[in-house]
């Protein structure tokens, strides 16, 4: 007789039969961008029936645990299953593509590994992750996450807090960070602008594993096309095609108090119309 459980504890299950079973290589990496659409991506990625996600969706090996003295058995122990039917791994942490001497990092472990990245217009995706970092700072979910790893409080958005203790404006934490741009060494955050020059983010991932080992997705095309984008990743990676687009929700959807100003927006275009027009030299048109 077969026994049938509830899918919630059904998952539960699994996830704890999975960690008696052995660590195995991912098949591939979502990379980034941040803000980007990677944990609705995750999730979708995840109703395949090829396709397992790690349990953590963004594990931050390459951009942290390994410069900790994680090891790559640690790294594999993220991708266990105690199914029959082999499965494809992966996971999805959007430090990736911004932490400079990743995709090096990547290739000593897997040098033929094969790497999705979405990419988002940059003003709506700086201006996304100011209001996420806001809320992080206001709610002291940072802190938490820390306390939970085990490790010191290492707040890299404190900075955004101004002489009050409060959260500074959008156009205050830009003229921040550029002026944290013009230090020696500056610090990897905020990085509100700097995580949106894309072309000189993938091209360290271009130098190491080659331009076809990189499928860039543009972030309206997976929110407007799903159907299209899994179809394009499936393809990709040679796999079959999902019998049935997956519907599930857009994960991470964030309520902005208040639109971005006009004026901030040109402010970050004009920062951005160099750096998109050699992307797009490189890459061609995206709808992001």
């Amino acid at each position: 007789m077969t026994v049938k459980f509830p899918a919630k504890i059904g998952r539960k299950l699994s996830r704890i039969s999975n960690r008696f079973a052995p660590g195995q290589s991912p098949g591939f990496l979502i990379i980034g961008a941040q803000k980007a659409g990677t944990t609705t991506l995750f999730n979708l990625l995840n109703e395949h029936p090829q396709l397992q996600g790690s349990e953590i969706k963004e594990i931050g090996h390459f951009s942290q645990d390994i410069d900790l003295g994680a090891t790559q058995k640690d790294y594999e122990n993220n991708f266990r299953s105690m199914s029959l039917r082999r499965r494809i791994f992966y996971e999805a942490t959007p430090a990736y593509l911004a932490r400079p001497g990743v995709a090096a990092k990547i290739h000593d472990y897997y040098p033929s590994m094969k790497m999705i990245c979405l990419l988002r217009e940059p003003v709506s995706r700086a201006f996304s992750a100011y209001n996420m970092y806001a809320r992080m700072l206001s709610n002291g979910y940072l802190e938490r996450i820390w306390k939970a790893k085990g490790r010191p409080a290492n707040n890299r958005i404190d900075a955004l807090r101004n002489s009050q203790g409060k959260t500074a404006s959008f156009r205050n934490a830009l003229e921040l960070e550029l002026d944290m741009m013009n230090l020696p060494s500056p610090p990897v955050e905020p990085s509100l602008i700097r995580r949106g020059f894309y072309l000189e983010q993938l091209e360290p991932f271009w130098k190491q594993f080659g331009e076809d080992n990189i499928l860039i997705i543009g972030f309206s095309d997976l929110k407007k096309q799903k159907g299209a984008v899994l179809k394009n990743i499936t393809n990709f990676l040679e796999i079959e095609s999902f019998k049935n687009t997956p519907e599930l929700p857009w994960h991470n959807r964030g309520e902005y108090p208040e639109t971005i100003k006009t004026s901030d927006r040109e402010f970050l275009e004009e920062i951005y119309r160099e750096p998109n027009e050699r992307l797009f030299e490189k890459i061609g048109k995206i709808n992001w």
